[in-house]
């Protein structure tokens, strides 16, 4: 059964619970052994400088700014290069190619090396110079590719010197390239991952631009999908062990329950990998008879596992996936009746439980069963308690203080950015997610899904329990009442509300069971009562698209939307969605709503005063003028400087006296400018509209799109001669 963020106004902890904290920051609480049995293993320290890590020493991970990330967990892996890659003292190992004037050397880069935080050994790095090529100039390492049916990755620290947008790249295949060390910059990481090799000679290789220099060091190939921590080599291929961390004997902790408890971990993924199974944590009996874990399945999704006596595996199916490389919440609750599993504090799955577990007493962190199914990436926080948690006090303990909520609200097409109708596909919500964490740094962005499918905003405009407000009685239905309790459940401060909703009272419209000043005040009166439960927050409403079939009012809802976001100005209009190709008669497919997801991000974060580089909103129809059959109109641009297509341009719709005359052309007579012909001279009250009503006979590719790097659709319009 899926479940929404469906919290109470104030989670209650149960007065016989009792937790245990455990903070992976800086040291192991003494409950726990952890193993690693190599010295080839580096990571951060608290500076940000790069540590090699001694054996069986745990590795408190920070970012190159000191930024704390958690205790760094990894399966075993092999860097295949065979130069010393830490702290050269000579090119063993290395060759060189093309361009024969391409000079390689060591040289010491103490001071970059310093201001990156790799200022390890001897301070020496590789220099590839092709100042006096005037061809690409290669380096290659020794260490060919272990298998060409897997993937590999290779990676490097590197900064180069020149001209251009670029002064190297990443080499695996013939066509398998990536661009590193732009001119003047200092050392970054670089990483081209996830190749399947065409040849078993494959190796690590670095071409050089013509003109231009390049120094790295710590250079990697792995037979993995993603690059791990820098494994160092001195003169032949390093394996690096696998990280282990147990806590045997948990059966006889005092903040442990075998028969009802839960576990709330934070989770910073590394690797979402398609072809490996990571397991966060796990409880169990060494095996994997009794075992209750959470795990991040081959196909990138989270499930749990309740496993009792080889009796009964309570699997919890695709319905989520981890943003890699941010802090991420996932908890485990369990009792007689029920297990559940949550994540990311957005959505939630239970399931009924036929048989127990037995025997439980170790808590292994990182993989399960003594090592199998390893995580990638860094575990910071975990909580034990001793009782079952509910959902709600679950996603108390998962949504922290620094942490941006986003809730959405309205009806299935706002749903469909969690579960698109048709391919079952979350692409919408990850794309929010991973644009949204970019713009808001500290903490984790939380998109909650407060929708609910079909679910008009008029009562009358369909006689369900699923609507929002009834005006008649002044009272508000399941649909709000569920958004409620999920938003108020939340326990946090929600930053804004995204709003998806409009086609079931389109439908009324058409059907004149309701009026268009009777809809427009329902949303006014549904989204006073949204901020009066939560704040005086900003409403951003995604406006309403294209629709399959004709027989509906999608054109007043429209209007009624961009009226709201004219009078009040909390309320803003996202960039039009009406590009996107549909999946059926009114949802967009995966692809659509992710496409449209970046635009929403774009929108509130510059709302929210954050910079972000290009047009968010789209052109706009400044006016229109008629001259006989002939119309010109002219458009504004937001940050593009132009649009496409430049003929058979679809969208506008004329009526005169109501009465629609075609458009026999639409070309584009310049950059700001587009001509319509018309088939007959009107004589009546004129309009034109860009995007009218359901536009269900446009072709998507015909649609006015500016020439920004994040291309937006011209912006519905409706313009009276």
């Amino acid at each position: 059964m899926l479940l929404k963020l469906g919290y109470g106004i104030s989670p209650i902890f149960s007065p016989l619970d009792s937790n245990q904290i455990f903070l992976f920051t800086s040291s192991l609480h003494s409950d726990f052994s952890y193993t690693r049995n190599d010295s080839v293993a580096t990571y951060r320290n608290s500076n940000g400088e790069l540590q090699s890590s001694s054996v069986d020493s745990p590795r408190f991970n920070h970012d190159a700014t000191g930024k704390a990330l958690g205790l760094l967990m990894e399966g075993q892996a092999t860097n295949l290069c065979t130069n010393h890659n830490h702290a050269p003292t000579n090119l063993t190992n290395m060759t060189t190619g093309g361009d024969t004037n391409g000079v390689l050397s060591i040289i010491n880069d103490s001071s970059e090396l310093a201001s990156a935080g790799l200022d390890q050994g001897n301070n020496n790095v590789f220099k590839a110079d092709a100042s006096l090529c005037s061809t690409s100039f290669s380096i290659y390492v020794t260490g060919n590719v272990a298998n060409i049916s897997d993937p590999h990755s290779i990676s490097v620290y590197a900064r180069g010197t020149g001209v251009g947008s670029r002064t190297g790249r990443l080499v695996l295949t013939g066509s398998d390239t990536m661009d590193i060390a732009p001119p003047d910059n200092g050392y970054e990481h670089f990483a081209l991952e996830g190749i399947i090799p065409d040849s078993t000679s494959r190796r690590f290789r670095i071409d050089v631009d013509a003109g231009d220099i390049v120094y790295f060091k710590y250079n990697q190939l792995e037979q993995f999908e993603r690059t791990t921590s820098t494994i160092i080599t001195a003169g032949a291929s390093a394996l690096r062990k696998q990280d282990q961390l147990i806590l045997s004997n948990l059966d006889q902790k005092e903040y442990f329950n075998d028969s009802a408890g839960a576990i709330v971990a934070f989770v910073n993924f590394q690797n979402t990998s398609q072809s490996i199974t990571q397991y966060p944590f796990s409880i169990s009996d060494g095996s994997s008879s009794n075992i209750r874990s959470i795990r991040l399945y081959s196909d990138g999704f989270f499930r749990g596992f309740n496993y009792g006596s080889g009796n009964g595996n309570h699997s919890l199916s695709n319905y989520e996936r981890p943003e890699i490389k941010k802090l991420y919440p996932i908890a485990l609750s369990w009792d007689s009746s029920e297990t559940i599993i949550a994540s990311g504090g957005i959505t939630r799955r239970s399931n009924q439980i036929t048989s127990q577990p037995i025997g439980i007493n170790r808590l292994e962190i990182g993989s399960r069963n003594g090592g199998l199914d390893p995580l990638y990436g860094h575990i910071s926080k975990l909580e034990i308690h001793k009782s079952h948690q509910t959902i709600k006090q679950l996603g108390n303990r998962m949504i922290k203080s620094e942490d941006q909520v986003f809730i959405f609200a309205g009806q299935s097409n706002a749903s469909g950015y969690f579960s698109s109708p048709v391919e079952n596909s979350d692409a919408g919500r990850m794309e929010l997610i991973s644009n949204a964490n970019n713009y808001w740094e500290n903490g984790f962005t939380f998109i909650i899904e407060g929708a609910t499918g079909s679910a008009p905003a008029l009562k009358d405009s369909a006689p369900t329990e699923d609507w929002y407000y009834d005006d008649n009685t002044d009272t508000y239905g399941a649909a709000y009442e569920e958004w409620e309790e999920i938003a108020l459940g939340c326990n946090r401060q929600i930053e804004a509300i995204i709003w998806d909703q409009g086609e079931s009272d389109a439908t009324a419209l058409y059907n004149s069971t309701i009026t268009e000043a009777r809809y427009k005040g329902a949303i006014e009166s549904i989204f006073s009562k949204m901020r009066e439960k939560i704040g005086n927050v900003p409403v951003f409403i995604i406006p309403i698209g294209r629709r399959g079939s004709s027989a509906t009012d999608i054109q007043t809802v429209r209007e009624v939307q961009q009226e709201l976001a004219t009078e009040y100005s909390w309320i803003h209009l996202t960039p039009e969605k009406f590009d996107n190709n549909l999946a059926d008669d009114l949802h967009m497919d995966k692809d659509g709503y992710a496409n449209q997801a970046t635009r929403i991000t774009r929108k509130i974060a510059d709302s929210f005063g954050l910079s972000v580089t290009g047009g968010v909103n789209g052109a706009e129809i400044n006016n229109a003028s008629r001259s006989g059959t002939n119309i010109t109109v002219n458009i504004s641009h937001d940050n593009g400087n132009d649009f496409t297509p430049a003929s058979n341009i679809e969208g506008f719709y004329f009526t005169d006296d109501s009465v629609e005359i075609s458009i026999t052309s639409a070309i584009r007579t310049n950059a700001t400018t587009i001509t319509l012909t018309l088939a007959s001279t009107p004589t009546g009250t004129e309009i034109l509209y860009y995007g009218h009503n359901t536009m269900s006979n446009v072709t998507a590719s015909n649609l006015v799109m500016d020439n920004d790097s994040i291309s937006l659709p011209l912006r519905s319009s409706k313009v009276c001669f």
